[in-house]
């Protein structure tokens, strides 16, 4: 499997999970996935020992760990997921959307982004996703700031 395919399966689980928390709670915190070294995946949350942390320190926690495990030779692949506002592509207004970092070991790194709505009807509407270059910020040290 290429680190592009790996990263993809890796994106469909974290994007499962993070849909899953915004229907039944309306939002989510900061929380990651690995690609372990024998190829499972592995979903990751973050504890700081503070009740509702900023979002910041959230993902500083939980990109150490990935660090520390790309670093051990646990991990292939890590994401990290969060909750945004931003502005798609040809569009002006912001929307919230899942954003996963994506980071290979293999060089390859992506941000995807999935806008959604919330309806209070119909749940959850996720619109197509759009791609940025990504930001090696596990196997490369890089700041997603």
């Amino acid at each position: 499997m290429t680190a592009k395919q790996e990263c993809e399966v890796l994106m469909n689980e974290v994007r499962l999970f993070a849909e899953r928390m915004l229907r039944e709670h309306g939002e989510f915190h900061p929380f990651g996935g690995t690609i372990q070294s024998d190829g499972r995946v592995a979903l990751v949350g973050a504890d700081t020992g503070v009740d509702m942390p900023p979002a910041g320190d959230l993902i500083e926690v939980l990109t150490g760990g990935f660090r520390r495990d790309a670093a051990a030779g646990n991990i292939r692949a890590a994401a990290l997921v969060v909750n945004v506002s931003t502005v798609p592509p040809k569009q002006q207004a912001k929307v919230d959307a899942i954003r996963i970092a994506l980071d290979h070991r293999d060089g390859y790194a992506v941000r995807v982004f999935f806008p959604y709505q919330e309806l209070a009807d119909a749940g959850l509407r996720i619109e197509p996703p759009f791609a940025l270059p990504g930001i090696s910020f596990v196997f490369g040290g890089e700041s997603l700031a």
